[in-house]
């Protein structure tokens, strides 16, 4: 890791597929386009508006008042107007599932843990349909867990009874959804704090989407060597110092810094000669300490930054290297001979942890996106008879989000150069499963296709004004319609239950990285190795136009390709990303506009972008291939 003043990025950007219907005279969506353009305080006015008119729809007010109490709580740091708005929302209609879920998560994050149980239990018994019943289950869950971490963490007494529950309503949700990396992670230390080591097992193997022990990746593998043989036998005895130190150092090396910094403390408490006496648990809990210092440092600085704040570069940067300098003090690892640098501090511990990321601008702000190696591998990508060989990194456990993926505008994907490309891997786990679920459960399909609809009458007219104008229901529907034919297919060949779910979320996975890490920042790669000076002169938003063609091109799926970071994203046109795409649109119109007797089924009164999905992927691949230089040159 070094600090980089600025980086090529690679978004991953997902639409969700149940929202509000969005039109430029919905006020809800107005509100979001404010924020969606960081300019908060002009959004929070216009949800205020919202929510205060009586005259308005209820359900909208509802919606504006949640709103209102999320900003309020992560970029004002105001529990007392957050708590405000919850209860303004609830007299409107009193028992609301999403109000009461982010009561229980507002109070949950400010530690006050009786009041988020309470609201946990509540979200329970408001579940009306199964994506309900698994965010309540996770809250719960989360509840339970954090509150436990906190009680192990002050030697005080577990409640077993809701660790228990929690357990169950997890294992619940892995079946359902095989490898949510929420539920997994939560049951690792679920598992931890109940002494459940098979349970630990199943949770991490779920993590990490393991279903072979022999290919875990070597980035990992060695912590799971040194986990299983203590936790295949534990059920609820307690661990000699010996295995409670394995337990410590396997659970580090397989990156769960959190869980592994809570047992080397333990140990430091039971058998203090044993710490003094071990570098490795020192520098656990050194380290462990040094990721909760990055994310205070986020805490304090993002939500100002939020809010207007510039120029704080060199606050950010101070305060960060203050967290470094107490782990460089602390780390045996570290030679104190050395003056302290940070740049020397993070290629140190990327030897040693594993430790990867970047400190610099990303879409215009400043921010840290740090995290942990979990897979590392070389791979070749050949585009257009060019070829080059890179580092494939896959970067997880994050213990810093860049300030637009904080914020919630961007999920940053990935970045890279001609020798390596690096993913973060959250930016690609959540999508698997919110289309698992329009495949598994009738009652968010049938809202799925509801809001589909919605947002295509609101897109005739949106879309007759302009063109080239994105229509808000067609990344929906290509992902819905997409996903339906890869698990139609996968049934097909005979896969059931879950099985089944695990095939499709791993088919998505694949699809969505072949396209978005391996062609997108390949076609980086390949623009940097062979053409380092046209790169270099080259505008920011055509090396992205360029590698969003490569993305369709050298896709496995070219219409689900387009719904990774071209269409749906929502991007605002100023920044590089939304450049490409706007010119991305443009190019797609205008081919369809030349070649309409070419297009099946194309009625020439409806707006051509609204009829994407007639297009061929052989027309969507030669709409590249005519736009793009490299193929244009072959």
């Amino acid at each position: 890791m070094v600090k980089k003043k600025g980086v090529i990025c690679l978004l991953a950007l997902f639409s969700v597929l149940i929202t509000n219907a969005q039109s430029p005279t919905n006020l809800l969506d107005s509100a979001q386009n404010l924020f969606n353009q960081y300019q908060l305080a002009q959004s929070r006015s216009a949800y205020q508006q919202i929510a205060n008119n009586p005259s308005n729809d209820i359900a909208n007010r509802i919606k504006a008042y949640v709103k209102l109490a999320g900003q309020d709580w992560r970029y004002y740091n105001d529990y007392a107007n957050a708590m405000l708005a919850l209860k303004a929302a609830n007299a409107l209609k009193a028992n609301n599932f999403s109000v009461t879920l982010l009561s229980a998560t507002i109070n949950l994050e400010a530690g006050k843990y009786k009041e988020a149980l309470g609201y946990g239990k509540s979200c329970l018994n408001l579940v009306s349909n199964e994506n309900e019943k698994i965010e309540a289950g996770l809250m719960f869950a989360r509840i339970v867990h954090n509150i436990n971490f906190n009680q192990q963490v002050n030697d005080k007494v577990l409640n077993h009874q809701n660790l228990q529950k929690a357990s169950a309503l997890i294992k619940q949700i892995l079946e359902k959804q095989p490898g949510n990396s929420d539920a997994s992670e939560l049951l690792v230390g679920i598992g931890l704090f109940l002494k459940d080591g098979p349970t630990i097992i199943k949770a991490w193997k779920s993590y990490y989407l393991i279903s072979d022990e022999k290919n875990i990746n070597q980035a990992i593998q060695p912590g799971f060597a040194l986990l299983k043989p203590i936790l295949i036998k534990w059920n609820g005895q307690l661990l000699s110092v010996s295995e409670m130190k394995g337990l410590a150092i396997g659970l580090a090396d397989s990156k769960f810094f959190d869980y592994a910094g809570l047992v080397a403390n333990t140990i430091r408490k039971e058998s203090p000669l044993v710490y003094s006496q071990s570098k490795s648990l020192q520098d656990i809990a050194a380290y462990a300490d040094y990721i909760k210092g990055v994310e205070t440092v986020n805490s304090y600085i993002y939500p100002q930054v939020a809010r207007g704040k510039k120029n704080y570069e060199n606050e950010y940067d101070s305060l960060m290297d203050k967290e470094g300098k107490v782990l460089w003090s602390k780390a045996s690892f570290i030679n104190k001979n050395q003056k302290f640098d940070p740049d020397t501090l993070y290629n140190i511990l990327n030897c040693k942890y594993g430790m990867e990321g970047y400190s610099g601008s990303t879409v215009g702000y400043y921010g840290m996106l740090m995290g942990h190696i979990i897979h590392k591998e070389l791979k070749q990508i050949n585009q257009y008879g060019y070829s080059t060989r890179f580092t494939y990194i896959s970067v997880d456990r994050l213990m810093s989000r860049d300030f637009t993926s904080w914020y919630g505008t961007t999920n940053v994907g990935g970045w890279g150069d001609s020798t390596t490309i690096i993913q973060v891997r959250k930016a690609y786990i959540t999508e698997p499963f919110l289309l698992l679920s329009l495949m598994t459960d009738t009652a968010a399909r049938k809202a799925a296709l509801a809001d589909i609809e919605k947002k295509k009458q609101l897109d005739f007219v949106r879309c007759k004004n302009n063109p080239y104008t994105e229509p808000k229901f067609l990344s929906p529907y290509i992902k819905f319609h997409e996903a339906s034919k890869i698990y139609q297919h996968l049934q097909a060949s005979g896969l059931k239950g879950t099985e089944l779910n695990i095939a499709f979320v791993d088919e998505i996975f694949k699809l969505t990285i072949a396209s978005t890490v391996f062609a997108h920042e390949g076609r980086h790669a390949i623009d940097q190795l062979y053409f380092p000076k046209e790169f270099k002169t080259m505008s920011d938003d055509e090396r992205e136009l360029r590698a969003k063609f490569s993305e369709v091109i050298f896709s496995l799926n070219p219409k689900m390709a387009f719904t990774g970071s071209i269409l749906g994203s929502d991007l605002d046109e100023n920044t590089n990303h939304g450049k490409a795409n706007q010119r991305f649109r443009k190019i797609i119109v205008d081919w369809m506009s030349a070649h309409q007797q070419e297009i099946s089924g194309l009625d020439e009164n409806a707006p051509l972008l609204m009829q994407f999905d007639l297009l061929t992927d052989a027309q969507l691949i030669a709409i590249c291939k005519s736009a793009d230089p490299f193929a244009r040159g072959k």
